[in-house]
């Protein structure tokens, strides 16, 4: 066996492996199973569990139980995009020649957003491809709509990394404005957001397990989103959905 210099990082990497399989069947793990299963004392296991959540690897669950935190989403997000970048870029690709519209495709990892594919339109005047990464996160359509399928523990990391919108999302003036718009955003299954300039529509990636994985993203000139082509946009990038949460969970 392999020696390992550092033991302590050895035993956290150990409790998130045995929350990751615990996480399969169950909905949280007790400090006493955690500290069998790593063959450590209560107070030790403990101490390394508080260090944890306190850096958002592991969360506390209802009845004093422990789960995966935020930070372990991010890194799965991370890893399914990573493993498909190819085909998923193909299949974005499609999709704005479908529409003729820039299209994005977006994660958040550790609270901030991240686009690892953008594609041009072809339209021959059409919006910038890179527009998501010149907004700060709240001004991100995609971004709002994976933060309104976020678990608790993840939308609070996501306000704590980010601050509530305040002018990037002028409806959004407190953490209640923010709950109530996140829950329409729910409620129609898109987002979408209207500025002098350009119209922009999104959608969740969502596994079997209704866990959001990414977001699709739409961006077109004011001038040229009439009702009728939106309405094509939407049905495009709302097909498109199941064919991405299909390369990201194989």
């Amino acid at each position: 066996m392999k020696k390992i210099p550092i033991q302590s990082v050895k035993r956290a990497l150990d409790i998130l492996d045995y929350l990751s399989v615990g996480g399969l069947s169950r909905r949280g793990e007790s400090l006493q199973d955690i500290s069998k299963s790593v063959n450590l004392a209560d107070t030790t296991t403990h101490n390394i569990l508080k260090t944890m959540v306190a850096c958002g690897y592991v969360s506390r669950a209802e009845g004093r139980l422990y789960t995966l935190g935020p930070k372990c989403i991010g890194l799965s997000r991370a890893n399914s995009i990573s493993r498909s970048l190819e085909e998923i870029t193909a299949v974005m690709t499609r999709l704005s020649e479908a529409t003729g519209e820039s299209s994005v495709l977006t994660t958040i990892i550790n609270g901030k957003s991240y686009q690892p594919i953008t594609v041009s339109g072809t339209e021959t005047i059409r919006v910038s491809s890179g527009v998501e990464t010149s907004l700060a996160f709240w001004g991100l359509v995609t971004a709002r709509v994976i933060a309104a399928y976020s678990s608790q523990d993840e939308l609070a990391l996501i306000v704590e990394t980010n601050g509530l919108p305040g002018v990037e999302w002028p409806a959004v003036q407190s953490r209640q404005d923010l709950d109530a718009q996140l829950a329409n955003i729910r409620r129609d299954g898109i987002a979408r957001k209207t500025t002098n300039d350009l119209k922009a529509v999104a959608v969740p990636i969502l596994d079997d397990e209704c866990k959001v994985r990414a977001a699709i993203g739409i961006y077109l000139p004011i001038f040229r989103a009439t009702d009728d082509r939106l309405r094509r946009i939407e049905d495009e990038i709302n097909k498109t959905a199941p064919i991405m949460i299909s390369l990201l969970t194989q």
